[in-house]
């Protein structure tokens, strides 16, 4: 999904990180990571923008996940399971 004007960021109450949460160890070792596998590229959006995974159906949000870091990542299967 393309959301240049963060729309659906707002929508869902994805705010914009702390430095911390985009900048602390956590996410600077995932950063290094993607930097092995993938080389260095600037971001194409808000690199302060915090992500989020919702899991709907219907028109109701059945689970969420908004994480603590930009490292953290959902498990996905747990989701689709819920």
């Amino acid at each position: 999904v393309s959301d240049p004007k963060a729309t659906l960021y707002d929508a869902f109450g994805l705010k914009r990180g702390s430095l911390g949460q985009v900048a602390g160890l956590p996410s600077i070792i995932h950063g290094a990571q993607i930097f092995l596998k993938y080389g260095f590229s600037i971001p194409p959006t808000d690199p302060h923008r915090m992500p989020g995974a919702f899991l709907i159906y219907k028109g109701n949000v059945f689970h969420s996940f908004r994480p603590k870091n930009s490292a953290e990542r959902p498990d996905y299967e747990a989701m689709a399971k819920a």
